[in-house]
């Protein structure tokens, strides 16, 4: 019986450790909503390594609109608070007005291992959602 029971227990903590969500705060703008966000791996691959992370981002146009070719997402990397690493300015798909797109992306080559990885969509040239993750190491 005792058997039974720990394989039940490490089923569940398997289940659980695969489902987690990567942990999330909000951005500092009033009224904009956070952005549906997941990746792996988590923590990303340090740079250098030529490693990707695959992010899944979900994203709502403001005002029950549509996203247009103008429409914009940004990967912003910050190390410190004074400067940003480059960021992945990137197309959303248009036409919708909700979509879901994975995006791959190389961790950027002067990422320090304390880093936030902060990510914003634009709609209408409008900040439509926005969500950061902070990290304090590479995979």
């Amino acid at each position: 019986m005792m058997n039974k029971n720990f394989s039940f227990i490490f089923i569940l903590l398997a289940i659980f450790s695969v489902v987690t969500p990567n942990d999330y705060e909000s951005c500092f703008e009033q009224d904009v909503p956070n952005l549906e966000v997941s990746f792996q791996p988590d923590p990303i691959p340090a740079p250098g390594t030529g490693n990707p992370t695959i992010f899944t981002v979900t994203g709502t146009a403001l005002n029950n609109s549509i996203f247009v070719d103008t429409d914009l997402i940004e990967f912003n990397y910050y190390s410190n608070f004074l400067e940003s690493n480059p960021s992945y300015s990137l197309k959303v798909p248009y036409g919708k007005g909700t979509f879901t797109q994975n995006y791959t992306i190389t961790t950027p080559e002067f990422t320090q291992s304390n880093h936030v990885i902060q990510i914003v969509l634009f709609n209408n040239y409008q900040m439509a959602g926005c969500i950061r993750f902070k990290r304090d190491h590479f995979q």
